[in-house]
């Protein structure tokens, strides 16, 4: 005999109503796909991945296939059909992420690493500069480097991400997470710690003469450093809080960006808001230069490590004026070519940390400590 799931109670017409006593009935059944895509916090709009994940999203629900999506947009323009925010906080990044069955991304390491990290390979759609989406074609390069590892699917043109998304929608079990090979060469933090501690307290820098002594003035008893952590906010803040097993152990104050990720993030933190944006921007450049020798001079560490970008300069120049000892990381998606920060802050690094193998070649005196993501 068939269960029934409801009873009957008199409607005030004297009619019986079915009454349901099963709370699943009236729980939401799950869509067949649920889609997260993310343009990272670049000031750049990404336009042309908008369009593209807008359009196949009013497709698919045209032709009745239950499927969700939720655009991070940042600069972008506003999607037509899909629902969109402007900005993540790092809480309700992770709830999306957890989320999602596919992870459709720009090709910032911050965000690859937020989909590995969830458990998804990504789909990256990586930025040109031809189409006003970056300064140069990075992410192209690294996207082609990196996804030759199956670590995330690249779709460079509107009919491969199509295709990946349809796949998806016939199985979401395509794109589980293969990050195991990138964890296996992340870096140590308290390694890199171990590093930039033996160049403060004895000026010991790799391949080359010691720090003059004016640059060792910490006092031998003390056993905590004052780290200022300097650099723009998305992926780059996200490379440098991987050190946070070290960091947490010494006193540190940050300088970077005033946007949503950094602020959640560093809730905790001390911070100072830096001038933003600074890619080729030469007024934001010289307000950095005020806040740096202000801070600099007022509240001056031990060292001062940065993975960039452009607010790193004016701190990492000033250092040579008032002795202190500076740690340049450069950041993990830039394998054939230097960053522009990467060359100005070059001269004026004492400890100069890459990420591959391959970009020891870039700088001399490199030294490869592994991934900080």
């Amino acid at each position: 005999m068939n269960a029934d799931h409801s009873t009957a109670v008199t409607h005030p017409s004297g009619r019986a109503t079915p009454q349901p006593q099963d709370d699943a009935a009236s729980t939401p059944t799950r869509p067949d796909l649920t889609v997260l895509v993310l343009t990272g916090t670049s000031e750049h709009p990404f336009d042309r991945l908008i369009r593209w994940v807008d359009d196949w999203f009013e497709e698919r629900t045209a032709e009745g296939r239950s499927v969700t999506m939720t655009i991070q947009r940042g600069a972008s323009t506003l999607p037509t059909h899909a629902t969109s925010v402007t900005t993540l906080t790092t809480e309700d990044l992770r709830s999306h992420a957890v989320d999602a069955d596919v992870i459709i991304c720009h090709g910032g390491p911050g965000t690859i690493h937020d989909a590995l990290s969830a458990g998804i390979r990504p789909i990256v759609v990586p930025r040109l500069a031809r189409e006003g989406e970056h300064v140069d074609d990075h992410q192209v390069r690294f996207a082609s480097f990196l996804g030759s590892t199956g670590s995330f699917a690249v779709a460079q043109t509107a009919e491969q991400l199509v295709g990946l998304l349809d796949e998806a929608v016939a199985d979401p079990r395509t794109f589980a997470s293969t990050s195991a090979s990138l964890g296996a060469l992340g870096a140590d933090p308290a390694e890199v710690g171990r590093r930039i501690t033996r160049l403060v307290d004895s000026g010991r820098r790799p391949k080359r003469r010691r720090l003059p002594a004016r640059f060792r003035q910490r006092p031998d008893h003390l056993s905590q450093l004052d780290v200022l952590a300097v650099c723009s906010s998305g992926g780059h803040l996200r490379q440098l809080w991987s050190l946070m097993p070290w960091l947490e152990q010494h006193r540190r104050h940050w300088v970077t960006f005033d946007t949503v990720d950094a602020t959640s993030l560093l809730q905790n933190e001390p911070t100072t808001r830096a001038h933003a944006p600074t890619t080729r921007n030469i007024p934001n450049l010289l307000r950095n230069a005020r806040l740096a020798w202000r801070h600099l001079r007022t509240q001056p560490p031990d060292v001062i490590i940065s993975s960039g970008a452009g607010v790193a300069v004016p701190f990492f120049w000033l250092s040579r004026l008032l002795g202190i000892p500076t740690v340049y990381i450069e950041v993990f998606d830039r394998v054939d070519s230097p960053t522009l920060t990467g060359r100005l802050c070059a001269p004026v690094t004492d400890l100069m940390l890459v990420q591959w193998d391959e970009q020891e070649a870039l700088y001399r005196r490199a030294v490869a400590v592994g991934h900080l993501l």
